[in-house]
């Protein structure tokens, strides 16, 4: 991301926006532990390139056969867990 060259884009640097929805796997799993799970994904690529998704996502943000919130929360950690030192998640929230 710190390649883009800010005249290139208007002047408005792409990277300093995109920073605003990142955070490494570790300090993801600091603030989860600390009871900040409202950052808990709904699905994720994990670094191996595998697709997971706590439920099939349907129209209008309605999700079915959804895992327990338990068993998506573990999976979750374990996920981030798993991850090397230096690993950057990026929140992105995408509608078709």
């Amino acid at each position: 991301m710190s390649n883009v060259n800010p005249s290139e884009t208007g002047g408005q640097a792409i990277w300093t926006l995109a920073e605003r929805n990142t955070i490494t796997a570790k300090l993801m799993l600091e603030r989860i532990n600390f009871g900040i799970t409202d950052i808990i994904p709904h699905s994720f690529i994990s670094g191996d390139g595998e697709w997971h998704e706590k439920g099939r996502m349907g129209m209008f943000g309605i999700s079915s056969d959804n895992k327990s919130e338990r068993d998506w929360f573990d999976k979750v950690v374990a996920a981030l867990q798993a991850e090397p030192d230096g690993t950057i998640c990026v929140g992105i929230d995408c509608h078709c």
